[in-house]
């Protein structure tokens, strides 16, 4: 998963990073929030990549985590049928 806080007047810098997260076919289920079924390393390695990619500033902020299948979730910007299928992909 990806989360990020970019401040508005920085609001420029979302459409790179969005543009990345579609090219790695990232759902978005929070406008500011990504799900990745298969993540181009460890956490880790995605917050270098992304922040390679995409500087952020230093009032952006940014997390990178695993997503475990436990999940809820209520009124996601994607299709509850296309959350199921995600969550389902992700570590036991």
């Amino acid at each position: 998963m990806v989360s990020y806080d970019i401040a508005e007047q920085d609001s420029s810098e979302y459409d790179p990073l969005w543009s990345l997260l579609v090219d790695w076919k990232a759902h978005r289920v929070l406008y500011s929030q990504w799900v990745l079924v298969a993540a181009p390393g460890s956490a880790m390695r995605l917050a270098e990549i992304i922040t390679e990619a995409v500087p952020l500033k230093d009032k952006d902020r940014l997390l990178v985590q695993e997503v475990a299948q436990d999940a809820a979730w209520l009124n996601l910007e994607l299709p509850d049928s296309q959350a199921v299928i995600v969550f389902a992909a992700a570590r036991p």
